[in-house]
């Protein structure tokens, strides 16, 4: 069993012959582990294979795939387990919908609709968040505009016959 904290997710490794009761009858089973755990929970069968990311390239994209390994996620199921700020880090939540919905359907497994939430609602953070950084951006912006440029450098020549005086006004005499 994998739990994931941040995301409250936990993915279940079941036996091959334990499926069926494991979800239940039209999934009540693992509807109410979810409830009383708290968690979004995904099952996977024992011995299911993880499929390597190189296998899904030409349906994801050399430019996502590239990003993903550059992230660390080389395999499937990596990608499923990624939590969702990382992978929206990457890529824009359809693109990772799409991508769920692909390697899911190589995997003969249904979507976690516990995962789908987190990631609107990381979707809906870290929009917001951009947008909070562009404002003040656009303020920082507007304060610049308003304030006029302040000429600090100063010429200074120094001549053998300058006066030297220090910070408290005293006549400093140079040898």
């Amino acid at each position: 069993m994998q739990i994931s904290e941040e995301g409250r997710h936990a993915t279940v490794i079941v036996p091959d012959d334990q499926v069926s009761l494991a979800i239940g009858k039209q999934g009540q089973n693992v509807r109410l582990a979810s409830k009383l755990t708290g968690f979004s929970l995904s099952l996977v069968k024992e011995g299911a294979e993880d499929v390597e990311l190189i296998e899904f390239r030409d349906e994801i994209g050399r430019e996502l795939f590239d990003k993903l390994i550059q992230a660390g996620i080389d395999t499937a199921r990596e990608f499923l387990e990624a939590e969702p700020s990382l992978l929206l880090s990457i890529a824009p939540k359809e693109k990772i919908v799409h991508v769920r919905k692909i390697m899911f359907e190589e995997f003969e497994e249904r979507e976690d609709q516990g995962y789908l939430t987190a990631l609107e609602d990381a979707a809906v953070a870290a929009e917001t968040s951009a947008e909070v950084s562009e404002e003040s951006d656009d303020i920082a912006e507007s304060y610049a505009e308003d304030t006029p440029e302040v000429d600090d450098s100063v010429e200074v020549e120094v001549t053998p016959d300058a006066e030297v005086v220090s910070e408290d006004g005293e006549e400093k005499v140079e040898d």
